[in-house]
């Protein structure tokens, strides 16, 4: 029995003394872990500090790129009163056809104006111009008759200068004559004086008669001339009544306004009776579908927005749904004040339920080759980012320069690493510039 007792005993103690051992040797593991895998205890103990790494890598990186919007028609349309409607009373109007909000489609009346007063003014055009073509028609009909005429003339004309010719020469022989026989005393003074008298009158027939003949001849070169510029002035005169006339006729045709296209009233600015002068506004149509959202992205990311790029759309109206788009405009210039770019995203709205003035925020998932990393290896100080690379068992402080990060979480690097770096994503706000670090996990978390 005692035999027994002493083998219990002893099994007992040899037990609780393996235990024992286990536990001091577990605390001594658990001891040398620490010193491996707490930085503090490591740089005490003169042991590189543990950390963990990834490489840097080059892939086909997706990075979206988002800035707030505002919904706004994809067109606008305003109404107003044209030049081409002056009356000589301002138009009236004489009835509204539409309110605000109404939904109209393309070529629907929306107002009407009085059109008395333009159906007096298109009559008073109708009077002029018909006045301008009698005048045409008797300004062409000169210059066929003209020249008929002016040939006419220069013939008689002519053919009397040779009959005052021949008459000046006969009545200067008839005068010599009777002058002879009157100075030889066989002539009476009364017949001498009446052959002076002839002479002078042919003399005198004579003078007309070369002066006819100059003016005919004269008018056969200026005389077309003139009818020609005649009928040019009445030609002018008849177009410049046709185009009056037209634009008479054509303000009394838009004497009913209508939308040139389908859209909702945003802006109805008179009323019936009112009367509206040239260049006031009457009313604004906006077409909504699609509709446009107005976009500013920041000008640091401006080289990333194209037209045609797909984009996801939030609208605080609807939170709970992502609406589809597509860039259809990239502005050319900058906004000065706020150093944007203005983009426009286009979404289908064949409902209407989208509203124009709707705040939201637009997406583009961007997709380009890039170096990148974890984006816990980007870390901040002084306000510039930088990582720390492990080269030859160091880890050395570097400079760089980061874009977005990506949708699976990495961060893109435009500079200061290349494919292939080794870079700590754990323990880095533990370490000093050049420090020794173990990235070897597998050994300080005693997993080997």
């Amino acid at each position: 029995m005692a035999s027994a007792r002493s083998i219990i005993r002893f099994t007992v103690y040899t037990g609780l003394g393996m235990a024992m051992a286990a536990i001091i040797f577990a605390r001594f593991e658990a001891h040398k872990a620490k010193a491996l895998a707490i930085p503090a205890r490591a740089r005490r103990n003169n042991n590189p500090l543990p950390i963990r790494t990834a490489l840097v890598s080059q892939q086909l990186a997706k990075v979206p790129v988002g800035a707030p919007g505002l919904t706004a028609a994809n067109r606008s349309v305003l109404l107003k009163v044209g030049s081409n409607q002056l009356t000589q009373h301002d138009p009236l109007v004489k009835e509204v056809h539409v309110q605000n909000g109404d939904y109209v489609e393309a070529g629907e009346i929306v107002i009407s104006l009085d059109p008395e007063p333009f159906e007096n003014n298109a009559a008073e055009k109708q009077a002029v111009f018909a006045a301008t073509q009698a005048s045409l028609t008797h300004a062409q009909a000169v210059v066929e008759q003209g020249a008929l005429t002016r040939q006419v003339e220069l013939t008689a004309a002519a053919s009397e200068l040779d009959f005052r010719k021949t008459d000046v020469e006969f009545r200067l022989g008839d005068f010599d004559r009777l002058k002879k026989l009157f100075d030889d005393g066989n002539a009476a003074f009364t017949e001498f004086l009446e052959a002076a008298s002839a002479k002078a009158e042919a003399q005198y027939r004579y003078t007309l008669a070369l002066g006819r003949d100059q003016a005919a001849k004269s008018e056969m070169v200026l005389g077309p001339l003139k009818d020609f510029s005649d009928m040019e002035l009445a030609e002018a005169a008849v177009k410049r009544a046709a185009s009056e006339l037209a634009l008479a006729e054509q303000a009394l045709g838009r004497c009913s306004l209508s939308s040139p296209m389908a859209g909702f009233v945003d802006s109805l600015i008179v009323s019936a009776g009112q009367s509206v002068n040239v260049g006031q506004n009457l009313i604004e149509v906006l077409a909504v579908d699609p509709i446009h959202v107005i976009v500013d992205f920041p000008q640091e990311r401006i080289g990333d927005v194209t037209a045609g790029q797909l984009a996801d759309v939030v609208l605080d109206s609807f939170p709970k749904e992502t609406f589809k788009g597509k860039v259809v405009r990239v502005e050319a210039a900058i906004e000065v004040e706020g150093r944007v770019l203005p983009v426009v995203v286009e979404i289908p709205n064949a409902d209407h339920r989208i509203k124009v003035g709707v705040s939201g925020y637009v997406r583009i998932d961007v997709s380009r080759q890039a170096n990148v990393v974890p984006a816990v290896a980007v870390i901040g100080i002084d306000k510039r980012a930088m990582a720390f690379v492990v080269r030859d068992g160091h880890a050395k402080l570097v400079a760089t320069s980061v874009g977005a990060v990506t949708e699976t979480g990495f961060r893109e690097v435009t500079d200061g690493l290349t494919a292939g770096d080794e870079v700590v994503v754990y323990g880095q706000q533990y370490l000093n510039d050049g420090e020794a670090v173990n990235a070897n996990w597998r050994q300080w978390t005693r997993r080997e």
